[in-house]
């Protein structure tokens, strides 16, 4: 869900990496986690540069960060493959 803005704000030509901490030995090994998420209010838009008529056309309508959120809580974001596409795909 987080990187689904990035996604967004990138025109969907970077992805958010799935990945996962595997340990192996049994010495102790410590992850932390770092999130950035866009301030209340901010719209999630990809930049001009990153857009264009022939090999990047816009795929996703500008949106509110928040109001994706609250979307993506509902049963209707909860059922959809992707919540992003099902709220703001152009």
């Amino acid at each position: 869900m987080i990187g689904d803005s990035f996604l967004a704000w990138t025109n969907g030509i970077l992805h958010s990496p799935n990945h996962r901490v595997m340990m192996t030995g049994s010495e102790s090994r410590y992850s932390l986690g770092l999130f950035s998420i866009p301030k209340a209010g901010y719209i999630v838009r990809a930049p001009e540069e990153l857009v264009d008529e022939v090999k990047h056309p816009l795929l996703f309508k500008p949106f509110d960060h928040v109001e994706f959120l609250n979307f993506y809580y509902t049963e209707e974001g909860q059922r959809s493959l992707s919540a992003l596409k099902t709220y703001c795909r152009v």
